[in-house]
């Protein structure tokens, strides 16, 4: 059921997702967010959430969520132990914004950059 409203809506804003990534995140962490080439079947967890952008960390892809991607149980679940609540409220939605998917971006790029310069000794 997710993947029925996940895989249009990734493909749908897939463009404007790699002009945010181009223009809002570091070029020291662009490199290391992978967009899946036209024509190729997009990245999908085993929730059926899709999204044409990933990061690669070791031997491990890592899927990147475009905006639009439906969240887990905790966005509308209020009394599930990984909901989070702050000033009142809970903070995470059902779906994910832009916003926050840029900074999931910014996150794993940052972590695998430095996992990389870990294990080159740099």
């Amino acid at each position: 059921m997710t993947n029925f409203f996940s895989k249009p809506i990734a493909n749908v804003n897939r463009r404007f997702f790699k002009k945010k990534l181009d223009t809002l995140l570091d070029a020291q962490h662009r490199p290391y967010i992978v967009e899946i080439e036209k024509g190729q079947d997009p990245f999908e967890d085993k929730y059926g959430r899709v999204t044409f952008f990933f990061c690669q960390l070791a031997n491990t892809k890592v899927p990147i969520f475009q905006p639009g991607t439906v969240m887990f149980e905790s966005a509308v679940v209020s009394t599930s132990t990984l909901t989070v609540h702050a000033k009142g409220s809970q903070q995470n939605g059902p779906i994910l914004g832009n916003g926050c998917a840029l900074f999931l971006a910014k996150f794993m790029a940052c972590l695998i950059r430095l996992y990389d310069e870990k294990c080159s000794g740099k």
